[in-house]
């Protein structure tokens, strides 16, 4: 448990961020917004893979796996999105309206990449959820019917897919495909997923915590040359290349660490019980804080235009909303997972068996 709970710290000082950005457009010199939906994507790509490794190692029903997987996404995922987005949509908000086959679809992405979209507040913030979303769709059946020996092949390839379709995209078709589209976040989710495979491997490049240091100096060095490149305006292709790269780099390695439990003042904030309750309700603070101003000014309240007003404003509502959906609606239909392992639940002697319960319970914990 130690290590989802510094995981969970990550969580809540990653959607904080992305919160922090929204409001206030403060970016201290580097795009805070983007690079903490970096780290999400590459929480997401180890967890996810790490879940489909162990359930793999421990049964060869790949059909069950399967099926175990959507049912647990579904009901992770799917109620409250729909659930908020009709409610938008019954209130009339506006854009939400205009654009609401688009996010039914798990869409987002795509329309934020076509030319001549505005991407508003309301919306906008909804694309990485369909990256998310289409990832989920599709990364389980490449992992569970992958030999062994072609797996870590696989995600060095999909982590190189990112900056190459960055780079190709954006030269002929533009910087909002490249961003958008599911195949530029390949390197973030990819190097989450190698992540997780390389802690169960056996390790064939050395030591992991020499490898994660190295692509924390990595992670840095490309940050710096993409800054250089946005800011001194310098080799555009360069710069889709180094873009959220060395973000994902710096990522892994945190989420490495984290994984690991961080020691000293590092894990007693990455464990601090408000930021691991942040951090369990981190979807739903994700998926209302650009709702939450619309809301507020339907309900009469008075928002906030600017600065740190705003961001405490917009911040304190979205935990409140976010709390209130977690144990209200989240909570009890997460409950309902346990309902679909992993692994068939063989008995012996009328009891369930102890390995099989555990992968159930740690996949859940780790879902949220």
């Amino acid at each position: 448990m130690h290590r989802l709970v510094q995981l969970d710290g990550l969580r809540a000082f990653a959607v904080l961020g992305v919160i922090l950005h929204h409001t206030t457009r403060w970016e201290f010199g580097i795009p805070l917004g983007p690079y903490c939906v970096r780290l999400f994507f590459v929480l997401s790509g180890f967890l996810i893979t790490g879940i489909l490794l162990k359930a793999r190692a421990q049964s060869n029903d790949t059909g069950f796996i399967l099926r175990a997987f959507y049912a647990r996404r579904f009901l992770r995922i799917f109620p409250v999105y729909y659930a908020s987005l009709a409610a938008l949509l019954l209130l009339g908000q506006p854009d939400i309206s205009a654009t609401f086959p688009w996010h039914v679809a798990y869409l987002s992405n795509v329309l934020c990449s076509m030319p001549d979209v505005e991407i508003v507040s309301a919306w906008g913030h909804l694309w990485s959820l369909s990256v998310e979303e289409q990832f989920y769709l599709l990364w389980p059946a490449l992992i569970l019917f992958m030999p062994n020996r072609a797996i870590p092949y696989f995600l060095v390839g999909a982590v190189a897919c990112g900056p190459l379709f960055r780079l190709i995209c954006g030269t002929y078709w533009g910087v909002a495909p490249a961003v958008y589209l599911t195949p530029g976040c390949l390197d973030s989710l990819g190097l989450g997923a190698l992540l997780a495979w390389y802690q169960r491997s056996e390790r064939p490049l050395g030591d992991i915590d020499r490898l994660s240091a190295w692509a924390l100096r990595s992670g840095l060095l490309i940050v710096g040359i993409h800054l250089a490149c946005q800011y001194l305006d310098i080799s555009f292709k360069l710069w889709l290349l180094t873009r959220d790269f060395g973000a994902a780099l710096v990522a892994c390695w945190l989420v490495h660490r984290a994984s690991e439990g961080f020691a000293g003042a590092w894990g007693r904030v990455l464990s601090n019980g408000f930021l691991v309750y942040l951090g369990t309700i981190s979807y739903g603070m994700y998926l209302f804080h650009n709702f939450v101003p619309w809301l507020a000014e339907f309900a009469g309240f008075a928002v906030p235009m600017h600065g740190i007003e705003r961001f405490l404003f917009v911040g304190a509502s979205t935990i409140v909303v976010a709390a209130l959906s977690w144990h209200v609606f989240e909570k009890p239909l997460n409950a309902l997972k346990d309902n679909f392992p992993y692994t068939r639940l063989a008995k012996t002697r009328g009891v369930h068996v102890s390995e099989e319960c555990r992968l159930a319970t740690t996949a859940t914990t780790a879902e949220q």
